[in-house]
C-alpha cells in the first residue's frame, strides 16, 4: 500500500526562516562550492538535488562594539511530497550543515563543506538505480546503510558510557536517559581553538528554543553544571570556559555600578559578550549577585574532581581573583568590625527591592574569597592581605532560639530557599539539627514556581537530612507534571507553560538522583557518599562510568541493601594525570584499596546492625590513597600499592574543606551540634591513625579486566608457580633417586 506524505507541511520551509525574522536577516545565496561537487559526480541529477542555502546575520548586536554574528546554512532541497510503500521499511536523510562566525572564518563555505562532508559519509554506500531516481538515489536508505549514520550512533553510544541506569516503576527510565541527551545535546567539548569553536554553556530554555532569550544565568553552573562534573567532565569544562571568555564583560558589568567595584561582576544575563544583557526594568540585572559565589564554587567543585592544575592555573585561578576582588570591593565595613554585603536579590526574587545579608549571597562571597587565598598558596599568587579578613568576618546570621539561619536582615515570615541551598548545594558547616531545622522552617513548596527548578533541590536538601519518605514525593513532584510523553521534554511550568525544554529542571532532576538518592557530595577530602537509598517506586540505580581524579567508577545501589563500587580500567584519562584511589567507611574507619576491574561490594544492613546511632553514620569517602600520580592510564599496569598510607596525606574522616562558620557570628549553640561535621567521627580516630589497609568486607567479585593483574592475582600467581617449581624440584629428585635405585639393580 502507498501513502503519500506531505513533507511541506511537516517541515514548514517558508515558515522555519520567516521565523527568525525578528532577529535575523537572511538571504538565500547560489551554493557555488557544492554546485560544483554535484556536477562533477555524473550519477547525481544536478536540478532533483539542488540544496537551499540561506545567508544572514543578527539584526543587532550586543553592544556597540560587539561584532555582528553571521549564521550560513545550507540543507538538502525537501520534496513537496514522497509516495512511500508502507509494506516495507523505509528511512530517508536530509541533511543540514550550519557555520556561524564564532565558529568560522567564512561561515558560507565551510558550511558548504560540511554538507558535501556529510553527504560523502550518507551516500558512500548507496547504490544508484539507471534512472537515478531521485528519492532512491539522495534519500531512501535501509538501517545502517549510511555512514554518517554510524558514525553518529558509535558518537552517542561513546558519550552515554557515562550514564544513569535506573530500574523503576512506569516510564522514569526514559525519562532519565532522555534528560541526559537533552543536557550533553547542548554542549561540546571544547576544541581548544576559539577561532575554531568557542565554549558556551547551557541557557535554561536550552539551544532548541528562544527561551530566556538564549541567556546564560546561574541556572547553568548550580543547576547544569553539578550532575556534568562527574558524568562528563570535559563537557562541564567548557560551561566554565565560556566564564573565562566572558571576564571582559564581567569587569565592564563592575565598573558601571553608581559606585564602581574592582575585579568581574558577571552578567545575570549573559550572551556573547558576558555583559549584562538583563532588561534594564529587570532589577535582577544590577542586585542578584549571588552568581558572583555561583561561579567560583563551580570552579572548586572542578578542581576537587579532577585536579586540573593546568586549567585552574590558566582559567581556574582568573575566574576565581576577579570575582574574589569584587566581593573584597563589595562587602562594607561595619562599627563591630564585620563585613556587610547590601542591598542584593537574593534567590527569592520576590524580594526585588533589594536585602542586606543575604545568606546565600554572603556564603558564597566567604567561598570566593576563602578560594582565592587557598589557589594563592598553592599557585604562589600573591592575594590582598584583607581579602581573609573580609572571609572570615562576612555576617552570617543565626538564629540560637530556632537553631536555623536567618535568610536575610529583617527577615519575618515565609520560605527561603537560599537557606535551604546553604545545606546543598554549598554543604555549609552545620549540625545535622540545623540543617533539619533550615528545611522544616523554609522548605515552603510554592505552587506557582518551576517544579524542577524547586522540588529537585528540595528532594536532594530531605534526602541529606534523613528524610527519604518526603525526598521521594518531592522528587516524583520534581519531574511528573513537567515531563511531555513520548520524548520526554520539559516545560518550566506544567501543561506546557513557562520555558520549554528546561534545561534547569532537568539539571535539578539529575542532581536529586545523584546527589539525593545517591548522597554524592565532591569535597576536596574526597567523594563523599552519605545515606544511598532508594525510593519504593525504584528498584536500583547505577551510576555508569563516573570520572573522578582520572580514574573511572560505578557505583550502584538499591531495594538489596547493597552498595557497590567498581574501579574501572579507562582506555583513556579525561586529563593527563590519574590518581590512585582508596574507599573508607567512615563509620568504622576501615580502609580498602581499589584496584581496576574490582567491585567491592557492602552489606548496608550489617552497617546498621554494628552502629549503635542511624542511618545517617552510612557514609563512604573515595579519597586519593597517595600524593603520587599516574601520568599516563597504561602505567597503572606496573603499579605497586602500598601496604600502609601515609599519615600526611590521609583525609580526615569529613574533611569537606569547607571555611570554618564564621565564628564571630556562629553561636556556641550550633557548634555543639557539630555531629556530622569534619569532626563528626572522632570515636574513629584510633582506626585512623593506625594507617590500616583492610579486608572489603564482602568479596571482591571476579570482575577484573584482562591483560590487568591486581596484587592478589599476582601473589597467587607467584604462589602457583612456586608451588609447581617445588613439585619440580620433588619429582625430579625422586626420579634420579629412582634412577640411582635402577641402576644399581641392574649391576
Amino acid at each position: 500500500m502507498n501513502t503519500n506524505i506531505n513533507l511541506e507541511t511537516i517541515f514548514q520551509q517558508e515558515d522555519s526562516i520567516q521565523s527568525f525574522d525578528k532577529d535575523f536577516n537572511f538571504d538565500s545565496f547560489e551554493p557555488k562550492i557544492v554546485n560544483k561537487w554535484i556536477s562533477d559526480r555524473n550519477h547525481f541529477d544536478l536540478n532533483n538535488l539542488q540544496p537551499t542555502a540561506f545567508v544572514g546575520s543578527i539584526k543587532k548586536q550586543e553592544t556597540s562594539t560587539s561584532k555582528i554574528v553571521q549564521i550560513a546554512f545550507i540543507r538538502t532541497s525537501i520534496p513537496k511530497s514522497l509516495e512511500i510503500n508502507t509494506a516495507i521499511n523505509q528511512k530517508y536523510t536530509f541533511i543540514l550543515a550550519i557555520r556561524t562566525s564564532l565558529d568560522s572564518v567564512d561561515p558560507m563555505s565551510d558550511a558548504q563543506l560540511d554538507w558535501i562532508d556529510a553527504m560523502r559519509r550518507t551516500s558512500n554506500q548507496i547504490k544508484f538505480n539507471e534512472t537515478n531516481d531521485f528519492i532512491l538515489n539522495i534519500y531512501q536508505q535501509t538501517k545502517f546503510e549510511s555512514a554518517l549514520f554510524q558514525q553518529h550512533v558509535a558518537a552517542w553510544e561513546n558519550i552515554f558510557e557515562s550514564n544513569i541506569q535506573i530500574e523503576a516503576q512506569g516510564n522514569l527510565a526514559q525519562i532519565v536517559n532522555s534528560a541526559l541527551y537533552y543536557l550533553v545535546s547542548n554542549l561540546r567539548e571544547n576544541c581548544g581553538t576559539p577561532t575554531v569553536c568557542q565554549p558556551w554553556s547551557v541557557s535554561p530554555g536550552s539551544l532548541a528554543t528562544n527561551s530566556y532569550n538564549g541567556h546564560v544565568f546561574w541556572d547553568s553552573e548550580t543547576w547544569m553544571f553539578p550532575p556534568l562534573l562527574l558524568l562528563h567532565p570535559e563537557l562541564a569544562r567548557t560551561m566554565l570556559d565560556y566564564r573565562f571568555n566572558t571576564r571582559s564583560g564581567a569587569a565592564a558589568k563592575a565598573i558601571s555600578y553608581e559606585n564602581p567595584y574592582s575585579g568581574t561582576m558577571f552578567a545575570w544575563e549573559s550572551a556573547f559578550t558576558g555583559q549584562e544583557t538583563c532588561p534594564i526594568h529587570a532589577p535582577m540585572g544590577k542586585l542578584e549577585q549571588h552568581i558572583n559565589g555561583d561561579i567560583p564554587f563551580a570552579v572548586k567543585s572542578y578542581w576537587c574532581a579532577t585536579h586540573d592544575e593546568k586549567w585552574i592555573q590558566d582559567r581556574g585561578l582568573p575566574l576565581v581573583l576577579g570575582a574574589a576582588e569584587f566581593w573584597a570591593s563589595r562587602a562594607s565595613k561595619e562599627s563591630d568590625g564585620t563585613y556587610s554585603i547590601k542591598k542584593v536579590i537574593p534567590i527569592d526574587e520576590a524580594r526585588a527591592g533589594g536585602v542586606d545579608n543575604s545568606i546565600f549571597t554572603n556564603i558564597g562571597a566567604i567561598y570566593t574569597l576563602k578560594l582565592a587565598n587557598e589557589f594563592g598558596k598553592k599557585f604562589n599568587v600573591p592575594i590582598p592581605k584583607n581579602w581573609n579578613e573580609i572571609a572570615t568576618k562576612i555576617q552570617v546570621n543565626y538564629d540560637n532560639n530556632t537553631q536555623t539561619y536567618i535568610p536575610f536582615d529583617g527577615y519575618d515570615s515565609g520560605g527561603s530557599l537560599d537557606t535551604v541551598m546553604i545545606g546543598y548545594p554549598f554543604s555549609w558547616p552545620m549540625s545535622k539539627t540545623t540543617q533539619l531545622n533550615n528545611m522544616k522552617k523554609f522548605a515552603r513548596e510554592d505552587l506557582n514556581g518551576p517544579p524542577g527548578m524547586q522540588n529537585c533541590i528540595y528532594a536532594t536538601n530531605w534526602a541529606a537530612v534523613g528524610e527519604k519518605e518526603l525526598a521521594a514525593s518531592l522528587f516524583e513532584k520534581c519531574y511528573k507534571s513537567v515531563t511531555h510523553a513520548p520524548f520526554f521534554v520539559w516545560t518550566e511550568m506544567p501543561n506546557f507553560g513557562g520555558a520549554q525544554q528546561f534545561m534547569t529542571g532537568i539539571g535539578g532532576f539529575l542532581q536529586a538522583i545523584m546527589n539525593g538518592f545517591g548522597g554524592i557530595r565532591i569535597t576536596e577530602a574526597g567523594l563523599l557518599i552519605e545515606q544511598p537509598f532508594v525510593s519504593k517506586q525504584i528498584q536500583s540505580i547505577k551510576l555508569n562510568h563516573l570520572h573522578y581524579l582520572g580514574n573511572v567508577l560505578d557505583i550502584e545501589w538499591g531495594q538489596s541493601q547493597i552498595w557497590a563500587i567498581t574501579l574501572r580500567r579507562p582506555e583513556k584519562s579525561k586529563y593527563l594525570t590519574r590518581i590512585r584511589l582508596s574507599l573508607r567507611e567512615l563509620h568504622s574507619g576501615k580502609n580498602y584499596l581499589l584496584f581496576d576491574g574490582e567491585t567491592i561490594k557492602i552489606d548496608l544492613t550489617q552497617i546498621k546492625k554494628i552502629t549503635t546511632t542511624n542511618e545517617s553514620d552510612i557514609r563512604f569517602l573515595i579519597y586519593a590513597t597517595e600524593d603520587t600520580l599516574f601520568t599516563q592510564p597504561e602505567i597503572v599496569e606496573n603499579r605497586k600499592f602500598p601496604q600502609v598510607h601515609n599519615q600526611n596525606n590521609q583525609p580526615n574522616a569529613n574533611q569537606n574543606n569547607q571555611p570554618n562558620a564564621n565564628q564571630n557570628n556562629q553561636p556556641n549553640a550550633n557548634q555543639n551540634n557539630q555531629n556530622n561535621q569534619v569532626n563528626a567521627n572522632q570515636n574513629n580516630q584510633n582506626n585512623l591513625k593506625q594507617n590500616k589497609i583492610d579486608k572489603p568486607p564482602l568479596i571482591i567479585q571476579a570482575q577484573r579486566e584482562q591483560s590487568f593483574f591486581n596484587e592478589d592475582l599476582e601473589h597467587l600467581f607467584l604462589h602457583t608457580v612456586a608451588i609447581v617449581a617445588i613439585f619440580g624440584v620433588i619429582r625430579f629428585s625422586i626420579l634420579s633417586v629412582k634412577r640411582i635405585i635402577d641402576k644399581k639393580k641392574v649391576k
